[in-house]
């Protein structure tokens, strides 16, 4: 082949592939079009059973249908590298770079998956600098093989600089996929579509174009998340926070900021107004009595790869909502006492258990400043929407609080959940509010483990079997009402299990009335 001609080096089938490749590695892992995309590049070997990041299914597992995923990119990647040794001096057209170079990564991606998410978890007490060790390790050999499938005509940059983008790309992905799998428990479907939320904030819902334009600019968008007290709010905005994209700098081996250091909660409800002001803006020595030295405010400790997660927003005072306001509009502030313009440089979370929207009719919050804030909201479901979605998640959660919560012994775990949750089922009912939500729970579970029955602290507001028979016989009751007060019965008799229940009277389980 003459230097300088074109070679064919993607067949039709190869860029089929290729695309297929990307929109899966690319679409959002909690939702319906990534089970889709499986299924299309799969074919007869796509397993309809693992669903577990839909939360149907084992979890704790590999998934077999990613594991046959990785497969088929390793025998087209190795096809594909072979044919480039063939023809080590053939130019090759841009977007066949493009879709070799996507294929690359996705293959880099499901190789080094294990090895990113070891140091997430597991990491060193010590200073952030050792866990800087690990990643340097782990670069070294994310270098030697991605730099072993990159020859010189499929890159138009220098390897390091195409591979330490990549190394810094998978490496957020991974974090994000634990913060936002892992630490969020439930696997309901208002929680499937919570995940979904929140990967978009990380991502976007085009991740391709995230990759190319957004990575380094999501600090433009801000957040508000709106819950009841006891959704998780927090570890909501926690995962959005510290799955922001950090660069890695290749020749020191170091990511430019620890991800764990990226997360600044400041909780207005929990301070006087008077303090409020100086914690997020900081002071100049001398602003006030009690500043006797200068101090920086969250907003002035926080880089560019890190976010300021604002708890109970609502609480703030109208005087601060302009200041906030202002660095939201000019991403500037000045601290107390000092006329000297700082910048912001971060992304703003922020979130709150109130009407928002009431309290801009009350005038008690700035219909301005939540336009500023609202165009990525994020709605906490209540832990009774989850159990009434699927009864299962009560047995899920009383599981996770004790394995989690209170480490309880594994051999142990199974047994004790199952006998907590029929506890809660017979004591505060299956039509149980919930209004303290997973915080109302873990103290039922703590309570049971103390005194091995649940107490709750307050008694539960249910009608008994006894009224509503009563109500029946003096027809006082609506055919809705009738339905709902029998399934729940049928239900409890099953423990909870919507399927069972179902079963036994003779109906679809989407059709139960509880």
């Amino acid at each position: 082949m003459l230097l300088g001609l074109v070679m064919i080096f993607l067949t039709t089938n190869d860029r089929e592939f290729c695309d297929s490749v990307k929109r899966l590695m690319f679409s959002n892992p909690f939702s319906a079009e990534r089970l889709q995309r499986e299924r299309e590049l799969l074919g007869d070997r796509f397993d309809e059973h693992d669903t577990a990041w839909q939360g149907r299914g084992d979890t704790s597992k590999p998934r077999a249908n990613v594991l046959a995923i990785g497969q088929l990119i390793c025998q087209h990647a190795q096809s594909l590298r072979a044919k480039l040794r063939e023809h080590e001096s053939g130019n090759i057209c841009g977007e066949d770079r493009q879709r070799y170079q996507r294929l690359i990564l996705s293959w880099l991606f499901l190789s080094f998956e294990e090895r990113f998410f070891t140091p997430i978890v597991e990491r060193p007490d010590e200073e952030s600098a050792a866990n800087q060790k690990r990643y340097a390790a782990i670069w070294v050999d994310f270098l030697r093989e991605g730099s072993s499938w990159l020859p010189p005509q499929v890159i138009e940059k220098p390897v390091v600089d195409i591979l330490s983008r990549w190394f810094a790309l998978c490496f957020q992905v991974r974090r994000a996929f634990h913060h936002v799998f892992r630490r969020l428990t439930g696997y309901s479907k208002p929680m499937d579509e919570l995940r979904q939320a929140i990967w978009e904030s990380i991502f976007t819902h085009d991740m391709e174009r995230y990759d190319q334009l957004f990575h380094d600019q999501m600090r433009v968008f801000s957040t508000l998340i709106l819950g009841e007290t006891g959704t998780g709010k927090e570890l909501a905005a926690e995962a959005i926070a510290r799955s922001a994209y950090i660069p890695f700098d290749p020749i020191s081996m170091t990511f430019r900021a620890d991800f764990y250091e990226s997360f600044l909660p400041v909780n207005i409800s929990a301070m006087p107004d008077s303090l409020v002001e100086s914690e997020l803006f900081g002071h100049a020595e001398g602003a006030f009595t009690d500043a006797k030295k200068k101090r920086t405010g969250i907003f002035g400790q926080c880089s560019e790869w890190g976010s300021v997660f604002l708890d109970e927003i609502g609480e703030l005072n109208t005087d601060l909502q302009v200041k906030l306001l202002r660095v939201l509009q000019n991403r500037e502030f000045r601290p107390v006492g000092d006329d000297r313009p700082q910048r912001f440089k971060g992304r703003l979370i922020a979130a709150t258990n109130a009407d928002i929207v009431r309290a801009v009719q009350e005038e008690k919050f700035r219909e301005d400043l939540l336009y500023r804030l609202c165009s990525d909201t994020i709605r906490m479901p209540s832990f009774r929407d989850q159990i009434r979605d699927s009864p299962e998640e009560l047995l899920r959660a009383v599981t996770w609080v004790l394995r989690d919560g209170l480490r309880w012994p594994e051999a142990e775990l199974s047994e004790s959940a199952r006998k907590i949750t029929s506890q809660l089922n017979e004591t505060l009912g299956l039509q149980h509010e919930w209004r303290g939500n997973f915080r109302e729970l873990e103290q039922h579970v703590r309570s049971a483990v103390l005194h091995e029955v649940v107490k709750p602290f307050i008694a539960p507001k249910r009608m008994s079997t006894r009224d509503w028979i009563d109500d029946l016989r003096d027809g006082s009751l609506s055919n809705a009402e009738l339905l709902k007060h029998y399934h729940s019965l049928v239900l409890r008799k099953f423990e909870g299990n919507k399927t069972a229940a179902a079963k036994a009277l003779g109906i679809n389980k989407q059709t139960l009335k509880c």
